[in-house]
């Protein structure tokens, strides 16, 4: 039981250990740019490190 338990737990937990940094590209408007990159982007990656975000 305690084997199979330990098995189990490598399955699970082995993805989330080595999964790549996450990318999100975000097309929007020139108007809405400058404020949505000082406001989205800066807070979202403080928050969030493994999650970049591109503004295009």
């Amino acid at each position: 039981m305690l084997v199979a338990s330990v098995l189990l737990s490598q399955f699970w937990a082995l993805p989330a250990l080595t999964q790549h940094p996450v990318k999100l590209t975000l097309l929007m408007g020139a108007g809405e740019f400058s404020y949505w990159q000082e406001l989205l982007v800066k807070n979202f990656e403080a928050e969030n490190p493994d999650i970049q975000m591109e503004l295009i």
